[in-house]
């Protein structure tokens, strides 16, 4: 799979707050998701830590990075942070193209998302076993349970 601009865009992207329903709204069907993790470093720098850390919070999201991640389909992202490994889990409809995914995304406002993806770009680095010009790898599921495997 190709994830060029999503994923080199997306390298910001925070916790996603989808809202609650309210007693008056009828509850939409869910929709089947898939989960597609990454991993990426940030500079072994306590300040470019502190930065990045500053920028995903609540309020240093910038409202065109929400607005992108729900203009390509977007459910749902979780970006965990250990020392300056970073690992990000992103959801989207189980029959999601990805390559579609990624146009939408980078579609929904150009400008504003090279400027973040700039701004959190260089706080990043890539990690051990990355291709070329590549910073978020996508990880190997190697273990999972219940492995929905039912003839143990």
């Amino acid at each position: 799979m190709k994830f060029t601009n999503y994923f080199l865009l997306l390298s910001s992207c925070t916790v996603l707050s989808l809202g609650c329903v309210s007693e008056e709204k009828p509850v939409q069907a869910t929709v089947p998701l898939k989960e597609i993790i990454f991993t990426a470093n940030l500079q072994d720098d306590s300040s470019a830590i502190a930065l990045y850390r500053q920028l995903h919070s609540p309020e240093g999201v910038w409202p065109e990075i929400f607005e992108a991640n729900r203009a390509a389909g977007i459910e749902g992202v979780r970006i965990y942070l250990q020392g300056r490994r970073l690992v990000m889990i992103v959801e989207v409809p189980q029959n999601a193209d990805m390559a579609t995914v990624d146009s939408l995304y980078a579609a929904s406002n150009p400008q504003k998302l090279k400027a973040w993806s700039d701004l959190t770009g260089r706080l990043q680095e890539p990690p051990p076993g990355a291709l070329p010009g590549q910073v978020w790898v996508p990880m190997e599921l190697i273990h999972k349970f219940p492995s929905n495997d039912n003839t143990r």
